[in-house]
């Protein structure tokens, strides 16, 4: 649930993604664009969902679409409506504004009316952390504003235990380990705190290699049961598909 586009190599990066489809045992793919760096502005924001939705409608039922929105600029409600429209199963936000930042309110209220799930970039470094980039405490401030909206905090905030202690008394956030460091027990931890309805498998491919990422879960100390939730169930109940 957890791949990207990136502008500078988006058609090797198609190229990629549809062999991981045919390669491995994939039910879907919820592609991401990234346009414009960190903080895109609103012509990098549309050329990137308008490649991104072209491509997943190429092979609809394998390539699901997230829509990505700054919500800085004044017509994010707008671009949230557009990407809507072309069919994206959940909405992203990337480092633009903080998660509990008064901007993103009417994105969330948005999410919330159309039942989109809203994924949120969200990194705890101890050194080098970006202007306005989301951390999990923005994240739980967030989704205790609106517990009605459909949160997934990406990553696992590049922290795990940091990240899914402040989110585990937020029943409607999920996290994904797409990305995260290769560590011990980062999985085991995801689902002491969160149960395991709430953890999600995402790779963050290209960028991120997709063996890796599921090579934790192969790792893990989990049930058969567990891992079929993680790989799978838990997204399809949250995105519908």
């Amino acid at each position: 649930m957890h791949v990207h586009l990136w502008e500078h190599s988006a058609a090797a990066d198609q190229d990629t993604l549809r062999k991981m489809l045919d390669r491995y045992p994939l039910a879907w793919l919820g592609v991401i664009p990234l346009w414009g760096g960190h903080y895109p502005n609103e012509d990098e924001i549309r050329r990137g969902n308008d490649v991104t939705t072209a491509f997943c409608h190429t092979d609809a039922a394998r390539l699901k679409a997230y829509v990505t929105v700054n919500p800085c600029h004044a017509n994010a409600p707008q671009e949230l409506q557009r990407g809507f429209d072309a069919g994206a199963v959940a909405a992203k936000v990337w480092v633009a504004a903080r998660a509990d930042d008064p901007v993103i309110f009417p994105v969330a209220e948005k999410c919330i009316e159309w039942q989109l799930p809203l994924l949120l970039h969200s990194f705890h470094k101890t050194v080098g952390q970006l202007p306005h980039e989301t951390d999990a405490p923005h994240v739980a401030g967030l989704a205790k504003r609106y517990p009605e909206l459909k949160i997934v905090m990406a990553h696992l905030a590049g922290a795990h235990l940091w990240g899914c202690a402040h989110i585990a008394d937020c029943p409607n956030v999920w996290s994904d380990f797409s990305g995260s460091y290769c560590e011990s027990d980062t999985i085991e931890t995801a689902v002491r705190y969160l149960g395991e309805d709430r953890v999600l498998f995402g790779s963050d491919a290209p960028g991120a290699d997709y063996l890796n990422n599921w090579g934790k879960v192969v790792d893990a100390n989990l049930t058969a049961t567990q891992r079929h939730k993680i790989g799978y169930l838990n997204a399809r109940e949250l995105y519908g598909c």
